[in-house]
């Protein structure tokens, strides 16, 4: 894994890109990367979502827990996402709702695979970042998009620093990526289907 010296020295060198490099986010061996303005959340869960918003949750109790209901997720067809702009003083995120976000920076590199981790100053209030989907393959050239739950309601806001990306040094021949995701921009729902 690079250090985080030798990452900024790897960007010197163009053999990472990170869009609007700034020397500031460089970590002990990672680069902290931020949150953009926008959030999606699946049609199927967008109700459970406004519902909350519009009762301004504030208490976890087992009759607010079930309403209103979330229709299972088919992954061989698309779903429609619902999108929310997140102004400047924020927005809560709730539990039990998948909210897809993106980071603001575009990252690519050759010869690095990518790995996005969560914050621990995040993780410490409760939120992740991913679910799964952390690791990058070897080439990939995007704006992450960061699946982000909660265990109790948090606020997010455009701008912050909401997780970090280390760089892990390939061995061996590589195959670079080049999938369906690649050159995303933004938030991209699931290419499952």
């Amino acid at each position: 894994m690079l250090s985080g010296p030798e990452i900024a020295a790897q960007v010197k060198a163009g053999n990472i890109v990170i869009s609007d490099f700034d020397p500031s986010k460089v970590g002990p061996n990672s680069y902290d990367l931020t949150l953009e303005g926008r959030l999606a959340v699946y049609m199927s869960a967008a109700n459970r979502h406004d519902w909350y918003a519009e009762k301004q949750f504030r208490w976890w109790t087992p009759t607010t827990w079930f309403r209103p209901r979330i229709r299972p997720r088919d992954p061989r067809r698309a779903e429609p996402v619902v999108t929310y702009k997140i102004p400047t003083d924020g927005i809560v995120l709730y539990p039990g709702i998948l909210y897809l976000g993106s980071t603001v920076e575009r990252t690519s590199s050759r010869g690095f695979i990518p790995w996005i981790e969560g914050r621990s100053s995040m993780g410490r209030l409760g939120l992740g970042v991913h679910i799964t989907a952390g690791l990058g393959d070897d080439g990939v050239d995007l704006q992450w998009t960061l699946e982000l739950t909660c265990v109790h309601p948090i606020l997010v806001f455009p701008g912050m620093k909401i997780c970090q990306i280390c760089f892990v040094r390939t061995d061996g021949e590589s195959k670079f990526y080049d999938g369906k995701y690649q050159g995303s921009a933004g938030v991209v729902a699931s290419r499952y289907h």
